[in-house]
């Protein structure tokens, strides 16, 4: 039997949604999978129809996935429909119970813009890596986070992004897709 292929598309502004995609890729790996990790910027130069499963993930700024990640699936969405797939989004939203409908209402904006409605989707919490943000994208974060409840802190970053919770997707999404493949 052939050793599966998994293929992993990310787009990352300030680097949770690359730390996420190369996780899941070590999980994955340690299932057995062969994996490719890669960002969006080079994703075309891969020849999809090598693999055998495929995950999407991108971080959400400003209510929005980032338009490349968009105009990748779109030109891709004929050969991704036949895949065994996946949609990871992670945002700020989906740190609090209570945001977890705006986190939710990302993952269905990136469907309803792209054509694609991926049969398995994550949502992830994200960071608030003050650090590396500009001035003002760091002010704005900050009076987001206080109208959240979380930290505020400037001179330092946040991490809320559930590991484990990570962990047990990349191993459901491996066992189901497998799964999936063989019947």
């Amino acid at each position: 039997m052939k050793t599966p292929k998994l293929l992993i598309v990310y787009a990352s502004k300030y680097g949770q949604a690359r730390k996420i995609a190369w996780r899941i890729g070590d999980i994955a790996q340690s299932e057995g999978v062969i994996v490719e990790v890669i960002s969006v910027e080079i994703a075309d130069e891969y020849p999809l129809e090598e693999f055998d499963f495929l995950i999407v993930a991108g971080s959400v700024h400003f209510g929005r996935h980032p338009r490349a990640l968009e105009e990748f699936v779109r030109r891709k969405l004929a050969l991704i429909s036949t895949m065994q797939c996946a949609f990871v989004s992670v945002s700020g939203s989906a740190a609090t119970p209570d945001g977890r409908e705006e986190a939710d209402g990302y993952v269905h904006d990136f469907a309803r813009r792209t054509g694609w409605v991926p049969e398995i989707s994550a949502m992830f919490s994200g960071a608030e890596p003050y650090t590396k943000y500009g001035f003002f994208t760091r002010y704005l974060m900050r009076s987001i986070a206080r109208k959240h409840g979380r930290a505020v802190d400037v001179h330092r970053d946040y991490e809320f992004t559930d590991w484990e919770a990570v962990d047990r997707f990349a191993r459901d999404f491996i066992g189901y897709a497998s799964a999936k493949k063989s019947a």
